[in-house]
């Protein structure tokens, strides 16, 4: 998902990698084009930055590692009381 601010004339969108980047950048001149007949603005620029956060969150225990599947995948909840599973360590 892009992080979009404007400031001025240029619009600065945010990509949280660089292949999210590439591919925004593939149609970047058609949208340009659009958004300056659009509004009529030609003056508008667009910016494309990644902010690549690196975070490196490590699960331990068994409980950490079901946080972390419920996270990705939340109907592993419904699936775990559907069933009424339990972990064990």
């Amino acid at each position: 998902m892009a992080n979009l601010t404007l400031q001025n004339d240029v619009l600065l969108v945010e990509f949280p990698n660089e292949g999210s980047k590439l591919s925004f950048e593939e149609n970047l001149y058609e949208l340009v084009s659009y958004i300056h007949k659009k509004l009529n603005n030609y003056h508008l620029k667009i910016e494309v930055i990644v902010n690549e956060k690196t975070e490196i969150k490590k699960a331990f225990t068994i409980h950490d590692k079901l946080d972390y599947l419920k996270k990705i995948n939340p109907v592993l909840e419904n699936l775990i009381k559907t069933f009424d599973l339990e972990v064990k360590p």
